[in-house]
């Protein structure tokens, strides 16, 4: 992921890094709000020896770049 996101962020200029930043970070929110509330139904129904340690490392957080990546090149065509 770290590789995509310095492949995302070249395409931006400095001063831009911020909000690209902002925009991943803000996309990954909203991506592991929505992938929560299935994971947590799901969770409950499975009994307590069969629970996974960790059911956010399966997390796709290059969706969440992707989407971050757009929305701050949508802004920077903006002027913003």
């Amino acid at each position: 992921d770290a590789k995509y996101y310095a492949a995302n962020a070249a395409w931006f200029p400095l001063s831009h890094g911020a909000v690209l930043l902002f925009a991943v970070g803000l996309a990954g929110l909203v991506l592991t709000l929505i992938l929560w509330i299935p994971m947590k139904r799901r969770a409950a129904r499975r009994s307590f020896n069969d629970r996974s340690a960790d059911p956010f490392a399966k997390l796709p957080f290059g969706v969440a770049i992707a989407a971050g990546g757009l929305a701050s090149f949508a802004w920077f065509l903006a002027g913003g």
